[in-house]
């Protein structure tokens, strides 16, 4: 589990809206969206229907930095063209040039897709499920103070199958809840299946991202990764740059 807390959480971010308004200039709609690279590009991913509206968002390079990252562009698969569950996933595209340019990113923490990609469905039933998360009713905004609260948890489970509704959406019942009486915000969140391992390292897997849930449910549902690296391998990369090595 040190290896959620040290290389995934700080890549997990709050969403966050610019409001347009000088006394109250952000908000806090409610959801979660997480930092990731794949073969060389970064991105910014969370569920369709976090993202709208669709207004300006923020995204800090760490928690206690007010850098906001270079967003490049999104991509989407409009809900009036499809409004099924398998499209339910937006992917932002940061600016890899400014990134690698500028040293306030250096401490940028990014999911690397392409090391914790693997057959997650082969170990679903022996695996502890993790939907990480920050849940609406933990997170306030004080204007007096300028400041803004958020508060990360982990909702911990295990594999139910597949939805009755659409093959590429699963189902996780919530053993342990940590303490959360709501579910509303992680929807956008990462999935990870961990495989508990005595011999070698434990193992990893990214499954995909929140889409629903609830707490008198208790059950999670979320889209198989395997629809998000299709939506990035669809879009071409803007640009070329040379891959550097990022945590």
């Amino acid at each position: 589990m040190d290896r959620i807390k040290t290389e995934i959480w700080p890549a997990v971010q709050p969403m966050l809206r610019e409001t347009g308004n000088d006394e109250y200039p952000y908000a806090i709609p409610g959801g979660t969206i997480f930092l990731a690279v794949y073969k060389g590009r970064a991105f910014a991913i969370t569920a369709r229907h976090v993202l709208f509206p669709l207004t300006p968002i923020c995204l800090f390079a760490t928690d206690w930095s007010r850098k906001i990252l270079p967003l490049e562009n999104v991509f989407y698969v409009h809900a009036d063209k499809i409004d099924d569950d398998f499209a339910d996933f937006a992917i932002i595209e940061l600016d890899m040039r400014k990134l690698l340019k500028d040293p306030q990113f250096s401490l940028l923490r990014l999911i690397d897709l392409e090391k914790v990609s693997g057959d997650w469905l082969y170990h679903s039933r022996k695996a502890a499920f993790l939907v990480l998360g920050y849940p609406t009713n933990h997170s306030e905004i004080d204007t007096s103070k300028e400041s803004i609260t958020t508060a990360r948890f982990t909702l911990r489970g295990n594999y139910e199958g597949v939805s009755n509704h659409c093959s590429s959406v699963h189902k996780i019942s919530i053993s342990n809840d940590d303490g959360v009486t709501d579910f509303n915000g992680f929807s956008g969140g990462p999935v990870f299946a961990f495989v508990p391992n005595e011999r070698k390292p434990d193992k990893v897997f990214f499954c995909g991202i929140a889409i629903r849930g609830s707490s008198s449910s208790c059950l999670v549902h979320f889209l198989e990764q395997e629809m998000l690296i299709a939506g990035i391998q669809a879009k071409p990369a803007p640009y070329i740059v040379k891959r550097k090595k990022m945590a």
